[in-house]
């Protein structure tokens, strides 16, 4: 990527599941489930994504996160880290699942939430 325009997030050690198998009931459910042809870098809108290859449903390759329906979800963390150690003008992600977000929820519900420190100001959050 371009020096100073993108910054790729390693999501490796924040991945809950693998995407290769069914996300929210049995991992034989394809329809909960997210594949794509190659596991190569991908780019949307001009902007670089690198995936995690889920190395046939070996690997946790996606963040899933806690929820109450389903089988997977209520298993899963309530948040996850992913270090940046880098400002940020935006956030880009290759998302938007939401296995019973909107419209089967209540809309405006909060999706993320992302918190910054810095030396010079103390905790903010923003939800996203």
């Amino acid at each position: 990527t371009q020096r100073g325009k993108y910054l790729p997030l390693d999501l490796r050690k924040a991945a809950t599941i693998t995407s290769a198998l069914g996300i929210f009931f049995t991992k034989e459910d394809e329809t909960g489930r997210l594949v794509f042809p190659d596991w190569s870098p991908k780019v949307v809108d001009g902007v670089p994504f690198q995936l995690v290859d889920p190395q046939g449903g070996r690997v946790p390759n996606v963040v899933m996160l806690n929820g109450p329906n389903g089988t997977f979800p209520p298993r899963m963390p309530k948040s996850v880290r992913v270090p940046v150690r880098s400002s940020a003008a935006a956030i880009h992600l290759l998302s938007g699942v939401a296995g019973w977000g909107y419209p089967y929820a209540e809309k405006g519900s909060t999706s993320m939430v992302v918190t910054r420190s810095s030396p010079r100001t103390s905790h903010s959050r923003a939800a996203l």
